[in-house]
């Protein structure tokens, strides 16, 4: 009973307990890192798209068509991805779906070219659903296998608290880093005037003066899509080890409460 009428006060520094546990420090870092290698690809290739002449509406309709496929898999893996080991099946899909960092640029540079008319072409639409859902797909395999773990290794004695903090680090983590990959596009763009070879399109006054088109020669997107697969390649290496690491650990290295609940 004592433990289910903690205060507001109560719980925080029971949340300072928790983050100072070395198996939850070990594996805040992992949430807060997580989701560095898909960064630019999930939140720039997008917008490439639209930009490139995808109307919103279709990608809209189009990408909705995954949304009963994913969820009739999630329902008939279930089974697997809330196993004592759920984050083996969370580390085998990280390369399928950090692979994707290479599939999907390649359809971006492509839709301007499959776009040339008004009407867009079926096969379009059938390359876009692939290259959309599939690592939706993947995204919420991992999710639920995250969710899975989150779940075993929680307190009980505070309820929600766990899951709670280790979802607020993932989102945390994500939207830090996909806002910083937005900001970082632009300033990693190069451009030049198809007439003046002098003028680099650096700001919305040489944007004007240009009498041709600013041509990209170095486009921050492919600059970042390369960066942030690096960067996800060095985390696989670490992270592998340390998921297993994590994953042996006994229940108690998890709670703060062992001690009260055994008096």
């Amino acid at each position: 009973d004592e433990e289910h009428s903690l205060g507001v006060l109560e719980t925080y520094k029971k949340l300072i307990k928790i983050m100072r546990l070395p198996a939850m420090k070990k594996f805040s870092l992992f949430l807060l890192t997580m989701s560095i290698g898909f960064s630019a690809c999930d939140a720039i290739s997008w917008l490439k798209l639209v930009r490139a002449g995808l109307d919103r509406e279709k990608f809209a309709m189009a990408t909705t068509i995954t949304i009963p496929v994913k969820l009739l898999l999630l329902l008939f893996f279930s089974k697997r991805m809330t196993g004592e080991k759920s984050m083996d099946i969370f580390m085998k899909i990280y390369p399928f779906r950090l692979a994707f960092n290479l599939v999907v640029p390649v359809f971006v540079w492509a839709t301007p070219k499959m776009l040339t008319g008004h009407d867009v072409p079926l096969y379009f639409y059938g390359l876009l659903i692939f290259v959309y859902g599939c690592p939706q797909m993947s995204s919420d395999f991992m999710v639920a296998n995250r969710l899975a773990f989150c779940a075993r290794t929680s307190d009980p004695a505070m309820g929600s608290t766990y899951m709670t903090l280790m979802t607020t680090l993932k989102n945390l983590s994500t939207d830090c880093v996909n806002s910083l990959v937005l900001l970082l596009v632009d300033p990693l763009t190069f451009s030049q005037c198809s007439t003046d070879a002098e003028n680099t399109c650096c700001d919305s006054k040489q944007v004007k003066e240009c009498a041709g088109e600013c041509v990209a020669y170095v486009d921050g997107y492919y600059v970042l899509i390369g960066v942030c697969t690096v960067v996800g390649l060095i985390w696989l290496k670490w992270a592998i080890p340390t998921i297993r690491e994590l994953q042996k650990k006994d229940p108690k290295e998890w709670k703060v409460s062992s001690e009260r609940q055994q008096k």
